[in-house]
């Protein structure tokens, strides 16, 4: 009886040790740079499906949820098993509207109609070459850290040679080092990965201020961002 008792003791800890993460994918139909950029194909699938395909059989994520406000990749995603309860509000899905507005409007909708979560993961269909542990490392140190914002980043290992400060007239050099001391790393936010609690998002609305942890990643094709053609042109010849 006792030893019954603590198995169902293990079995509770275990359930509540789970976390319940939701994937956003966000998929907006326009883009200025590249337009239509989230429908375009890399090797069979487009960037959206590719994204979903790629994140779907993560244990770790209970939920992937499509904001876009296309109806040909609400249709397409749908028939891949994507929630994708609705189009995108039209003050959602221009360029002035942010990732984080966009994760509320869906976090709260979330919240309402499904359960509480415990983070919000952002996935841009962008960035195609996530590596599956990565994102499970990425959710281990969300958890470890107790819930505290998780980013993707990578290293910054070369700076300019030189820093001038002066006038239209004369100029004279600062060193680097007075910008970046040796004893600091420094980073760049890479697109890759973007986890935060809901609590955090509702209160900073951004996925980037206030301090995070670093989910460093520093092989340059998990790292590509597609925004522009060289960029997308550039991830075929990774595909290849």
């Amino acid at each position: 009886m006792i030893q019954d008792q603590n198995i169902l003791i293990k079995k509770i800890i275990l359930l509540d040790s789970v976390l319940k993460i939701l994937a956003l994918i966000p998929a907006r139909k326009n883009s200025v740079r590249l337009p239509g950029k989230n429908k375009r194909l890399i090797g069979k699938l487009s960037l959206v499906e590719n994204t979903f395909e790629h994140i779907k059989n993560v244990k770790q994520i209970s939920k992937i949820l499509i904001s876009t406000d296309d109806s040909l990749i609400r249709k397409k995603m749908l028939k891949r098993g994507a929630l994708v309860p609705w189009l995108r509000p039209k003050k959602l899905s221009t360029s002035s509207a942010t990732s984080a507005d966009v994760a509320l409007h869906a976090l709260k909708w979330f919240e309402k109609f499904k359960f509480k979560v415990d983070g919000v993961l952002l996935f841009q269909p962008t960035t195609p070459f996530r590596e599956k542990k990565k994102i499970i490392e990425g959710i281990q140190l969300f958890k470890k850290n107790k819930f505290k914002k998780v980013l993707g980043v990578s290293t910054l290992k070369n700076f300019p040679t030189s820093f001038f400060k002066g006038s239209k007239k004369k100029i004279e050099p600062i060193l680097n080092n007075k910008f970046f001391p040796k004893k600091n790393l420094y980073f760049r936010v890479n697109g890759s990965f973007y986890l935060i609690s809901p609590k955090e998002l509702k209160s900073k609305k951004s996925f980037i201020k206030g301090e995070s942890v670093p989910l460093i990643i520093d092989n340059f094709r998990e790292t590509i961002d597609i925004d522009t053609k060289n960029d997308f042109l550039l991830a075929k010849k990774f595909l290849s």
